[in-house]
């Protein structure tokens, strides 16, 4: 995990940037292409938020949550 505190994206009506203090990019995604597809953790109100994750990355977010004696819930209250 790298601690960025911001994602920015190219897009064609200009760049689109998102800052926040908690914003972290998970760098062994199998999937991260700088410039292009990166796994999200966004640190925010007390719980980390993750957008359309893969499983690849749920699997992350369950180690991190146990690690943080935590729990992984989706959007609609379900936990895994």
């Amino acid at each position: 995990m790298r601690l960025d505190d911001f994602a920015e994206v190219d897009t064609p009506d200009g760049a689109l940037r998102y800052a926040n203090a908690g914003l972290a990019v998970w760098t062994e995604y199998s999937g991260h292409r700088v410039n292009g597809n990166m796994a999200w953790f966004d640190y925010r109100r007390g719980s980390i938020v993750v957008k359309n994750p893969d499983d690849e990355i749920l699997a992350k977010m369950k180690q991190l949550a146990a690690e943080l004696r935590a729990k992984v819930v989706g959007e609609e209250g379900e936990e895994y």
